[in-house]
């Protein structure tokens, strides 16, 4: 007798939805934690980690596709990409852009700047190459991942990435011509 899957909580969370949010930390917050466990030994660090995958998650919610894959794995893998990135680049934090939050400054505002236009330019790709550029860029998903995600084959993601990418290399292009 298998036991059915409980009833997802994501979509709840995406629509602002107090309980839902309470109720996924609850049912993932062992599962984020043994996962970036692997990765940090310092419990403050752990903690720190935690709390980021937790606000990924809940800015994320709305692109979980319950026919993609289960909760469960979609909270899985926000958490691995997080710890991954956060293990790739020590001592970073994403910009503060929350309101009432500190305004990025110099170089950072600079980094979001170019990231705006970058996403304002995927406009001209397709909607394929939109999902793919954003599961790699945003992210952090392998080809392979992304072919495993989208049920593609790999050349085909690995295409339209390329393509992708040089559409909104033009487009910047384009725009930096104009100012």
């Amino acid at each position: 007798m298998t036991r059915a899957a409980p009833a997802p909580l994501l979509p709840a969370v995406a629509r602002g939805e107090v309980d839902a949010v309470r109720a996924c930390l609850r049912r993932y917050g062992d599962l984020v934690y043994a996962i970036v466990r692997r990765f940090l030994r310092d419990p403050g660090d752990i903690d720190d980690a935690c709390q980021e995958v937790f606000v990924a998650l809940w800015k994320g919610a709305a692109s979980y596709d319950p026919s993609r894959s289960d909760e469960a794995t979609f909270v899985a893998m926000i958490a691995r990409r997080r710890v991954v990135d956060r293990h790739r680049t020590p001592g970073t934090r994403p910009l503060p852009m929350a309101e009432g939050g500190p305004s990025p400054t110099g170089s950072a505002l600079e980094s979001y700047v170019d990231a705006r236009n970058a996403i304002s330019a995927m406009a001209e790709c397709n909607e394929s190459q939109r999902r793919v550029i954003m599961l790699a860029a945003v992210h952090g998903c392998t080809h392979q991942e992304i072919a495993r995600e989208l049920a593609l084959p790999l050349g085909t993601v690995k295409s339209h990435y390329a393509r992708g990418i040089e559409r909104v290399k033009r487009a910047l292009e384009g725009r930096e011509a104009k100012s």
